[in-house]
């Protein structure tokens, strides 16, 4: 709990919100965020987290605007990171859409911790029983296998760009863990996807070393049915 104040402050806020009159919300988010900080450290991080359960994991509507989030958010979850503290990583990897912006905040973390995929990785060495986090990382391993393989039968995709060799090998490693996680707590629609990722991954890569044989990668298939 924080001071009934500080919580007025707070509620003024979220007021001026509803109003949508931009210079009138920032100017109490700033009265806000200047009265919170003035608590003691432990305090406001914990009042920062129990904000961050509310949007990330309950899906609360509280507008969560970049001073907000550079200010009291980030480094209550970072302080959290660094301690280990359970939901930490799961909470920021809500907020990568902010973290992206905010490239002094995104500064202070390891490259490894920079995305969603690496803040839900973090989160299950924190608490492999985190189930949240499990069902947040199958999701987005799920879209970024429909990604990478929706270009069929071009080829397969690695971000924007076709993939390498090497790339294919840890799309394999990742499709390990989506498997794993689908098994935990994924549902029957991912296992179709599954296979064919099975399937057409190590046959890209194959592809890839014998390419000057072929034209293209339907060609490949076409050639070696049992690939």
């Amino acid at each position: 709990m924080i001071p009934a104040e500080i919580e007025q402050l707070w509620a003024r806020y979220l007021t001026a919100e509803h109003v949508r009159i931009r210079q009138r919300s920032l100017r109490a988010l700033e009265e806000f965020v200047e009265a919170l900080l003035s608590l003691p450290t432990a305090e406001w991080h914990l009042w920062a987290r129990q904000l961050s359960h509310r949007v990330v994991d309950c899906g609360e509507n509280i507008p969560i605007r970049l001073p907000l989030f550079q200010k009291v958010l980030f480094p209550a979850l970072l302080a959290g990171l660094e301690t280990s503290v359970a939901g930490a990583a799961r909470w920021l990897s809500g907020f990568t859409a902010l973290l992206y912006n905010s490239p002094s905040c995104r500064d202070c973390l390891p490259q490894e911790l920079r995305t969603e995929h690496g803040l839900l990785f973090r989160a299950l060495g924190d608490d492999p029983e985190d189930t949240r986090a499990k069902k947040r990382l199958r999701q987005y391993m799920r879209s970024s296998f429909e990604s990478a393989l929706h270009e069929l039968p071009a080829g397969i995709l690695y971000g924007q760009n076709g993939a390498s060799i090497e790339e294919c090998a840890e799309l394999l490693n990742d499709l390990a863990m989506y498997e794993r996680l689908s098994t935990e707590v994924g549902s029957p629609e991912d296992r179709e996807l599954i296979v064919k990722a099975r399937y057409v991954i190590p046959a890209y890569q194959r592809y890839l070393s014998e390419r000057c044989r072929y034209s293209d990668f339907e060609t490949f298939l076409d050639s070696n049915p049992g690939s």
